[in-house]
């Protein structure tokens, strides 16, 4: 299991708890409370800045972060080809070089495997929880928890930023604008 727990594994971990697989106290040992009061100061601190205005920048900020890296988008089946590579189902010395080069470019920086809403959903269709787990831990080390906005986001973002644009609005470059975490993949509520 790795050491950080973004945001992918702590939904798909929600979702085992749902399925009654871990326990309440388990669950709850994973919140870190600190972090919450910190998250509480800091807007406190600024009480100028509102949610929107707060969500807007945190959104332009990961996709400035996103932009520095080569984006690759991987399709189930490579996912599971690559997680099978990983806990020693397959034995392909092409495999173990893509997922060594998908590791080492992640690690490096240069690059990262954004999920998408669909994959996620395809994730949650897993039934073997071994190899769903395993799965999800590999997304979540290769996507850094970073997925694109669901789809309907998707539309409404590029309708809105054709119709600031053409009214003569400055508007930031859309592929910024198309970033969200894997806690956010099915909209924000």
């Amino acid at each position: 299991m790795s050491a950080s727990r973004s945001s992918f594994f702590n939904s798909i971990l929600y979702d085992l708890k749902i399925l009654n697989l871990i326990s309440c106290h388990q669950l709850i040992l994973l919140v870190n409370t600190q972090n919450i009061q910190d998250s509480f100061d800091c807007h406190r601190a600024m009480p100028e800045v509102s949610l929107s205005e707060y969500v807007r920048c945190r959104k332009i900020e990961l996709g400035e972060w996103v932009m520095t890296r080569r984006r690759i988008y991987l399709d189930k089946c490579f996912w599971i080809c690559l997680r099978d590579t990983r806990i020693g189902r397959i034995n392909d010395p092409v495999a173990h070089k893509l997922l060594d080069g998908f590791l080492r470019g992640v690690c490096q920086d240069r690059l990262i495997c954004p999920i998408s809403d669909v994959l996620f959903l395809e994730l949650l269709k897993q039934t073997d929880l071994q190899t769903r787990l395993a799965t999800a831990e590999l997304i979540d080390e290769l996507s850094r928890g970073v997925t694109l906005i669901p789809h309907q986001e998707r539309v409404a973002a590029e309708i809105t930023h054709f119709l600031y644009a053409q009214s003569g609005y400055t508007v930031h470059d859309l592929e910024l604008l198309t970033w969200s975490k894997v806690s956010y993949i099915l909209g924000i509520q």
